[in-house]
């Protein structure tokens, strides 16, 4: 695994906050002619929106900004107000790099979970659905069920419809759960060789989805690891299991629901009728 040696890089963003936000009090931060008609309408009536509560927030902080804020332990809040001396570094020795590793990694963690639990929820329904425990879903696409259960390593032959789901379920959910050091199969079952040989040899590889995310925050917390480069690394060992999750989430969702199929329609809020129920998915 890579360690971190240089220290004559600086811990910047790419673009101060001046350059990255032009005219930060104006709420009309859209190119989007009907946005910028509904923020006029809004704006009329008294309505709060997003882009208001923006402009309100400027100018944003600059410690934030730059990611070298940090809230993990109650020693803090710390942040690097010097590039040399006691201020370079938080009262538990973190550097700038460090606090911005752990910073984004547990961001990485947050967003693994949220994505990935829509996944379990969906393969608890599967599974309920195929042991007859509830009459509001089936399997629709049981061509997508065959495919899925074959690449997964399952043997769909002289089974049936509620049977495969089942299995198939049960696999996605020990990807949460697996407490071996097998990868996680939903992962394996679609990245190519090359890809395998390259996520073992940076130790990156997820076993299941939960303990991913544990790994996550248990290494980015006070007095554990250090290092922002190996951080990093366990930020990507999470992302694969946030990857493993979504594809979870859109196979079985496929199944429950059907596959969808791009179709001609219309979009934005142009569609809102005044005479029409107008629900918004």
């Amino acid at each position: 695994m890579p360690r971190f040696r240089d220290g004559n890089l600086k811990s910047q963003p790419s673009l101060t906050r001046k350059e990255r936000i032009k005219d930060p009090k104006n709420p009309r931060r859209s190119v989007d002619p009907a946005a910028l008609a509904m923020l006029d309408k809004a704006k009329e009536q008294g309505i709060i929106t997003a882009f208001d509560r923006f402009a309100a927030q400027q100018p944003q902080c600059a410690f934030g900004y730059e990611g070298i804020c940090c809230r993990i332990c109650f020693q803090g809040p710390c942040r690097i107000k010097a590039e040399e001396g006691p201020g370079s570094k938080g009262i538990c020795g973190a550097s700038a790099y460090t606090i911005v590793a752990r910073n984004i990694t547990r961001m990485m963690a947050g967003g693994a979970s949220a994505h990935s639990d829509h996944g379990r929820h969906i393969a608890h329904a599967l599974l309920h659905a195929a042991e007859g425990k509830t009459a509001d879903y089936s399997v629709k696409d049981e061509d997508k069920l065959k495919r899925v259960a074959e690449r997964v390593g399952i043997n769909p032959e002289g089974k049936s419809i509620n049977e495969l789901a089942k299995e198939v379920s049960l696999a996605a959910l020990e990807d949460f759960g697996r407490q071996t050091d097998d990868p996680c199969r939903w992962l394996y079952s679609y990245i190519t060789d090359a890809r395998k040989r390259k996520f073992e040899d940076c130790n990156i590889v997820p076993t299941s989805i939960d303990r991913a995310v544990v790994a996550m925050l248990h290494q980015t917390h006070v007095g554990v690891d250090a290092d922002p480069v190996n951080i990093i690394f366990g930020g990507l060992k999470t992302s694969l299991a946030d990857y493993t999750g979504m594809h979870i989430s859109t196979d079985l969702s496929n199944i429950l629901f059907g596959t969808p199929k791009p179709t001609v329609s219309e979009a934005n809020l142009g569609v809102l009728k005044e005479d029409k129920v107008n629900i918004v998915v």
